[in-house]
């Protein structure tokens, strides 16, 4: 009798109108899935469609893959300290400035991939890290300003792979950019604001492959000479 008060009590608070369930995994981290960003309430202020807004510092993780259908980022990200795990999961974006954004914060993203319509693929702020990231432009033709990968100061980004961009990876000063494969792009890797180190990196088919920036060790270049 007990156990079953327990279980109508459980079932009933979780009913009550207007109660936000985050959808938490055992270990902590926050989900994200297709279905709950169309839902919203992945963190507080997320409104439900795109972009899933992340207001708090912790770890998500992608349960499926997104599609942004509107013209917005996919996940925008307003706090610093997030680590968003894509987990082996697709998101394409759709006409947002990014499909990641988070241009002012520090975040980690890893392991996925981002198909892009349009914009970045990926803007976020100083002291970030990127790594295992598949980031391709859609139509396979690099616009004006899109960059594949934008981080800010002391940052890292590694073992990502890009093309089709304006700036296949930008990096701020004091970053290192190390064993990517970036490829059919107007510019490889773009460093504009202050030496960066970046060490085995496979530049092909790029119309410039390095703009800026000194090198730690050898890189692989195509068309254009490294320096």
């Amino acid at each position: 009798m007990i156990r079953r008060r327990l279980r109508l009590f459980a079932v009933t608070a979780t009913a009550v109108a207007g109660l936000t369930v985050v959808g938490y995994a055992t270990d902590g981290v926050i989900e994200i899935s297709q279905a709950r960003a169309l839902a919203g309430n992945v963190t507080p202020g997320d409104t439900p469609g795109f972009p899933v807004t992340i207001s708090q510092s912790g770890s998500y993780r992608l349960t499926s893959n997104l599609f942004a259908s509107s013209a917005a980022d996919a996940i925008g990200v307003g706090t610093s300290f997030v680590t968003i795990d894509l987990n082996g999961f697709e998101i394409k974006g759709a006409n947002g400035p990014c499909v990641i954004c988070g241009t002012n914060y520090e975040v980690v993203i890893l392991n996925g991939l981002l198909l892009v319509e349009s914009g970045r693929g990926i803007g976020v702020g100083d002291n970030s890290r990127v790594e295992g990231v598949h980031v391709s432009h859609k139509d396979g033709a690099f616009g004006i300003v899109n960059f594949g990968i934008e981080v800010g100061r002391r940052s890292i980004v590694t073992r990502c792979i890009v093309d089709n961009f304006s700036a296949g990876i930008s990096a701020g000063s004091g970053s290192v950019v190390s064993f990517n494969t970036v490829g059919d792009s107007f510019r490889g890797l773009l460093f504009s604001a202050g030496p960066v180190g970046f060490v085995g990196n496979n530049l092909q088919n790029n119309t410039t492959n390095v703009t800026g920036g000194i090198s730690l060790g050898p890189n692989i270049c195509g068309d254009a000479v490294c320096p």
